[in-house]
């Protein structure tokens, strides 16, 4: 490089025109070569298609029923969009969000996400068709950098602000349906409360 660059501009002109050239030759030739490896895998393919019978066509063109398919599509459509709306509204009775709630004058003082560090380690037991629950460790003792844990900390701080006012200190838990969470917020807002030197 550093001698070319000692040439004139025109003897450097010559010598890259000069690469230019060898370098398109070089691709020629391998395409040349590539073109006779293919001719020669081609000439040495034997083919075994053969006519077995003489196709037969139809004396007159068959057209779909252009009519009777949008009408049919029309009314499928509209029986799975029925069944859909039918189906959605069997299997989802419950409230979707909080938003609901407080719609309706409801307050609402936390939303509880679930746990999946508890989730992976309640097991259940069927002894003799009775199910049993092994011992797990609460989620606020053992992960409580939890999510879960973190709205519950924010349900004790609303619950300590509403209770100011009330007449009494009880408070119940109750759920619209079993294994709904009842258990494991009550036991976990216990122990969130009881770490803050407070009695439950």
């Amino acid at each position: 490089n550093g001698r070319v660059t000692a040439m004139p501009k025109t003897q450097q002109e010559i010598v890259r025109l000069t690469r230019d050239v060898e370098s398109g030759q070089q691709v020629y030739m391998q395409l040349l070569n590539k073109e006779q490896e293919l001719k020669i895998t081609e000439a040495s393919t034997v083919g075994d298609v053969r006519i077995v019978d003489p196709a037969i066509t139809q004396p007159g063109v068959l057209k779909p029923k252009k009519g009777l398919i949008i009408l049919g599509a029309i009314i499928l459509g509209l029986m799975l969009s029925i069944v859909g709306v039918l189906l959605r509204s069997l299997f989802n009775r419950g409230i979707e969000s909080p938003q609901v709630l407080e719609e309706h004058g409801i307050s609402v003082y936390a939303s509880i996400p679930l746990s999946e560090w508890q989730k992976a380690r309640d097991s259940v037991k069927t002894i003799k068709g009775i199910k049993r629950y092994k011992q797990s460790q609460l989620l606020a003792v053992g992960n409580p950098t939890d999510l879960a844990i973190e709205a519950i900390r924010s349900l004790r701080t609303s619950l300590h602000f509403a209770m100011m006012q009330a007449q009494n200190n009880v408070l119940m838990m109750t759920g619209v349906s079993p294994s709904i969470g009842k258990t494991f917020v009550c036991a976990n807002l216990a122990a969130v409360i009881s770490q803050t030197n407070k009695r439950v």
